[in-house]
């Protein structure tokens, strides 16, 4: 997680000083589910946290072509109780 941190700031950077537009965006989710019967060793409460981080940078090469490159990642934890069930953490598309 660390590294994608530096990659993500190394980009924005050199996007910056080339005067590329340059955009972070991303989207994040959560949710809470709740049952009266829950499996052996679980808890009667899941929760869900997910965010995805894009980075899309453009540049106009003549005035009928461009290049543009977009990239995310997909972080994502689903918790029963105070336990990690599931866990997703790689590039996304």
């Amino acid at each position: 997680m660390r590294n994608i941190f530096f990659i993500l700031l190394f980009i924005i950077e050199t996007g910056t000083l080339l005067s590329q537009p340059v955009s972070l965006k991303g989207q994040f989710w959560t949710s809470g589910l709740t049952g009266n019967d829950p499996p052996t060793n679980r808890s009667s409460f899941e929760s869900q946290f997910g965010y995805i981080p894009t980075l899309s940078m453009s540049h106009d090469l003549t005035s009928n072509n461009f290049v543009d490159l977009e990239w995310g990642y997909h972080l994502q934890r689903i918790y029963s109780g105070d336990s990690l069930v599931y866990n997703v953490e790689k590039p996304y598309r």
